[in-house]
Parts: C-alpha cells; sequence; structure tokens
C-alpha cells in the first residue's frame, strides 16, 4: 500500500474511498494477526488504538452507505494464515539462513581482498616436468594458465558475492522494520552465532528488563514474519 497513514477524526474527510477501504483492511489484518498470537488481556494500547481507528473508518463509510465496500476478499482453503508456532519457525529459519549467508559474504570479501595466491613454477622445474621440450616458453605458458584459472576463481567469487548481497536485502528490510530494542534482540539472539541463544544471555548482553526482553522478542518475530510476507 506504500507509506503507512493513521486515519484521525480530524484527517479522514481528507482521504479517498479507496483508501480509507486499503486502511481499514489493512488495520483489520494486523488486528487478526495479533488476536491469533496474544491472549485477549495481553493485546494491550497497541491494539486498541487499531481496533478505534478501524471503528472510525467504518464508521464513517457506514454514514455515507459505502461499508459495503470495507469487506475482505474471500479466504479460500489452503489460503490461511499460518499459525503462531508455523510463522516464528519460518522466521526462525529465515534468520538462519541470513547469518549463514552473512558470514559467507565475510569469507567471500576477504578473499577477494587478498586475492587467488599463485605459485609459479621456476623454469628448471618446469623443464623437469616437460623433458626436453621444457624451458622458457613452457613456463610462460603454465604461468598464463594459472593467471587464468586466479581469474576465473576470483570471478566466480564475484559472482556469489553479488549473488548473496541480494538474498539478503529481504532481510535487511525487515530489520529495519523493528525499534531499537527489537532489533538488538534479533541481532543478539539469531545473529551472532549459528545456533540462536539463550534467551538470558541475550538479555544479559543487551541489559534489556526481562519482562520488556519478554514482550518484545514476539513483537520483533511477528513484525519480521509480516514484512517479509510470512503471514
Amino acid at each position: 500500500m506504500g507509506k503507512s497513514f493513521v486515519v484521525t477524526p480530524k484527517n479522514i474527510k481528507h482521504y479517498s474511498s479507496d483508501m480509507l477501504v486499503k486502511r481499514y483492511r489493512s488495520l483489520i489484518r494486523t488486528m487478526k494477526k495479533k488476536e491469533a498470537i496474544y491472549d485477549p488481556l495481553e493485546l494491550g494500547e497497541s491494539y486498541a488504538k487499531l481496533r478505534d481507528e478501524s471503528q472510525l473508518i467504518f464508521t464513517f463509510m457506514a454514514n455515507k452507505q459505502a461499508e459495503h465496500l470495507l469487506a475482505e476478499q474471500m479466504t479460500f482453503p489452503g489460503m490461511e494464515n499460518p499459525s503462531r508456532n508455523e510463522y516464528v519457525a519460518l522466521v526462525k529459519k529465515k534468520l538462519s539462513d541470513h547469518y549463514i549467508r552473512l558470514q559467507r559474504i565475510k569469507e567471500l570479501e576477504k578473499k577477494l581482498a587478498e586475492g587467488v595466491q599463485i605459485f609459479i613454477p621456476s623454469s628448471s622445474c618446469v623443464a623437469s616436468y616437460g623433458g626436453e621440450g621444457g624451458g622458457r616458453s613452457s613456463n610462460q605458458s603454465v604461468s598464463e594458465r594459472l593467471i587464468i584459472q586466479a581469474d576465473t576463481i576470483e570471478r566466480n567469487w564475484e559472482i556469489e558475492l553479488e549473488d548473496l548481497k541480494l538474498r539478503i536485502q529481504p532481510m535487511l528490510r525487515a530489520l529495519q522494520q523493528l525499534d531499537e530494542d527489537e532489533r538488538l534482540i534479533i541481532e543478539h539472539k539469531f545473529l551472532q552465532s549459528i545456533n540462536p541463544k539463550k534467551d538470558i544471555v541475550v538479555i544479559q548482553e543487551t541489559h534489556i528488563a526481562r519482562r520488556t526482553y519478554y514482550e518484545k522478542k514476539p513483537d520483533a518475530l511477528f513484525k519480521l514474519a509480516d514484512a517479509l510476507s510470512l503471514i
């Protein structure tokens, strides 16, 4: 839908019906996702704001006798959103893949900075391997082949590096949707080692309050799932 906006009693008249319909459907989808994750008593103030905004839009459209436009498209069998356990597992797998790609990128960048090490044998060595027909021309031929091979290896590294940098873009964009604490939690828990760290370790490393941590972690996973179109 592009950049998100918030509908208020003061600005609602400035939006077209199409924009209000899109905003309303977005609100309803987000509310349903939160309802699937949290108990009713845990929904909190952010959910209440979503609910109030959706009710405002519905009332406004009803007054214009256009509330029928707000109806969401039907969901067919097999198109249902994944459960919390399913999407959390998917996000964790994506984060694991992201960590592996980041490590490979570092490795490739280091290799390209150092270059392929070429060891060109001396003319005497080439002669001994090539018999009487060896010598300077044979040594030059070997050198050329080694240089070509090195160039090919480095080119393959460059191609792989370019591909990896493209593959990490969706996760990088998704991480930008998190607030500072949420991103810190995700980076420390999932992006500093191949296996996720224990919660208590992350709490100690980030100095985030225990209660805040356990509130922020599921929110962060939810936001990533949403940004990656997993839900």
